[in-house]
């Protein structure tokens, strides 16, 4: 089943891929009788019993016997099992165990057979010959192919009257193809557009046929027109060979073998691992098959050779531009068809020169390990799928952006460690953290912080103890921390300060004659000011301190009080200079007075 062309050999060894590993779906068969045989042609008629070159095995490849010199040709065609013909012409009517000469009119090279039967059949050659016989090769006549070409490299009938052959015309190796309907008694010529020499023919029926070189051509009209349906690097075919309607293969110079699944409409590329150029293809059924090339390159698959090339991922998460994202994050990304592996790259620069992951996973997701990413920094990753038979293209190329540095721990600034009669609302301070996005603010009781008397956050640095969360005469200890998205510090040191004692004085229980608020004393003042006042008769007694936007800042007394002169002594060592007010409510009596702090 298998012709070649000699110019081509010779001339274009541009395709020859050299490979020192093989395949694990076409596997190499290294049993033949001479490892360096050239072999041009590949046929079994089940998926023990075959014919390659001048070599015959009845299981499957791992022996092999040497048949007749005659039997080397590269036109390898059998009708049935047992019956074929091979180039010369030469005959076997028991599967290549001898081979009959017959005599042909035929004086060229032949390069291609067909035969729709054990009676009729076709080569065609060189010198402008298609030789026919309509009684299993006991005669042959040359049928008239004029105007001459000079090399006919291929022959294919879909029945006893509708044949085509392919083949080029010298100097310029232009492309012709050949049609008849009558069984070749005449053949119209029609000239293809690509000037590569096809010496390669298919059809699946009378309309819908292949032939390709350094493109796969496909016509769905008897050969009237061509559409290129593959394009591909290391692409050029010597062989087809379809299975049925879907599942079709070609032998091409170099080590690929090409495939389509769905009547040649996509074809994708499978590696043998061939080191030198292939000539001929042949399947059994859609899993085994074998393909046969130069210097002893002879192939095997059961299983099709392989899938079809995996689908390009498409990546789902961090989505495109991401910010903030951590230091050890899952990258995913949706399962790639056909996909056995994946391979993954993570780079701070999208060139990926020299990327800081280039690691592969068996699922579609990556956790990128701890240790890999640095903080603040934006990266690019993308993905690429593989199996057995090839990688896929890069996906899309995505970035995002880390989280910050965690932020160092906050200086604690005021009220100084130890503070002594500190007010019952202090402002609480601490150095600002230029990286941080909020602070947490603890204060409590106890040194070791079993409790919290404050535990709240901010986005300054600083914090106003609310009124009412301390009480006077207590010691209390406090904290900070600093936080951002990237993290939370550690804890600053611990200080402590002391409130005011409880200031409230009765300077006299001789009962007043009215309810009044005198003016504090001093004032202005710098932080500490004494408010004196008359209650007339015991009721319950609240004295506060407003600043200007009537928030309460201190709440001095609230309790029951006799009737007396008392005073209370304010220390304000926690606010801010301005001016203050304070009121005195004492069962329906309210007077209200204003104090100045200048610090």
């Amino acid at each position: 089943m298998k012709k070649i062309n000699y110019f081509l050999i010779n001339g274009f060894l541009l395709f020859i891929f050299i490979s020192s590993t093989f395949s694990q779906n076409w596997q190499k068969i290294t049993t033949l009788p001479l490892a360096t045989a050239t072999l041009r042609c590949v046929y079994f008629k089940d998926v023990n019993n075959g014919i390659v070159g001048r070599y015959r095995t009845t299981d499957g490849g791992q022996t092999w016997t040497t048949l007749s010199s005659v039997a080397g040709g590269e036109a390898l065609y059998f009708p049935d099992p047992n019956t074929g013909w091979n180039a010369g012409p030469v005959k076997t009517t028991n599967f290549g165990l001898n081979w009959v000469t017959q005599s042909a009119p035929s004086t060229g090279n032949i390069y291609g057979a067909f035969f729709v039967n054990t009676s009729t059949g076709w080569f065609c050659g060189s010198g402008n010959d298609i030789i026919k016989t309509t009684n299993g090769g006991t005669n042959w006549v040359m049928q008239s192919t004029s105007p001459t070409y000079t090399n006919l490299g291929d022959i294919f009938f879909v029945n006893a009257n509708t044949g085509y052959a392919i083949g080029w015309r010298d100097p310029n190796f232009t492309t012709v193809f050949l049609k008849t309907t009558n069984g070749g008694t005449n053949w119209i010529e029609t000239i293809l557009g690509e000037d590569k020499g096809h010496n390669a023919v298919w059809f699946l029926d009378a309309n819908t046929g292949f032939t390709g070189a350094e493109n796969i051509y496909r016509t769905t009209d008897g050969g009237n027109s061509w559409i290129v349906m593959c394009e591909s690097a290391g692409l050029y075919v010597v062989e087809f060979h379809f299975v049925n309607a879907n599942t079709g293969y070609t032998a091409n110079y170099g080590e690929k073998v090409f495939k389509t699944t769905n009547g040649g409409l996509n074809w994708f590329v499978q590696h043998t691992g061939a080191q030198y150029d292939l000539y001929d293809i042949f399947f059994v059924n859609e899993n085994t098959g074998f393909v046969c090339g130069n210097n002893g390159m002879l192939f095997k698959t059961t299983n099709g050779g392989g899938p079809p090339p995996p689908a390009i991922p498409n990546l789902l998460t961090p989505a495109n531009n991401s910010t903030g994202v951590g230091l050890t994050p899952l990258l995913d990304w949706s399962d790639a068809a056909n996909a056995e592996k994946y391979f993954v790259q993570v780079d701070n620069d999208d060139s990926f020169y020299n990327p800081e992951i280039d690691d592969s996973t068996t699922i579609s997701q990556y956790n990128v390990p701890s240790g890999k990413l640095q903080n603040n920094t934006t990266y690019y990753w993308r993905v690429a799928s593989k199996n057995s038979n090839e990688t896929s293209e890069w996906s899309s190329v995505w970035s995002f952006s880390t989280i910050p540095a965690s932020p160092s721990i906050p200086t604690l600034l005021s009220p100084a460690n130890g503070s002594t009669g500190v007010g019952l609302m202090p402002l609480l301070d601490w150095s600002d953290i230029t990286n941080a996005t909020g602070y947490k603010v603890q204060v409590s009781l106890s040194s070791g912080f079993s409790s919290y008397t404050v535990n709240d956050s901010t986005t300054t640095s600083q914090f106003n103890i609310p009124n009412g969360k301390l009480e006077n005469d207590k010691t209390y200890y406090w904290r900070v921390c600093s936080k951002n998205s990237g993290g939370v510090s550690g804890w600053s040191t611990v200080w402590n300060f002391s409130t005011v004692p409880i200031g409230i004085k009765n300077l006299s229980t001789e009962i007043p004659a009215e309810f009044k608020l005198y003016n504090n004393y001093p004032n202005p003042f710098n932080p500490v000011t004494k408010v004196k006042f008359d209650i007339a008769s015991a009721s319950d007694t609240k004295l506060l301190i407003y600043d200007v936007s009537g928030r309460i800042v201190f709440d001095l007394v609230n309790e029951k009080l006799n009737p007396g002169t008392y005073e209370v002594d304010v220390n304000c060592e926690g606010l801010s200079s301005g001016i203050y007010f304070y009121k005195l409510i004492s069962g329906n009596n309210i007077a209200t007075a204003k104090m100045v702090l200048m610090k």
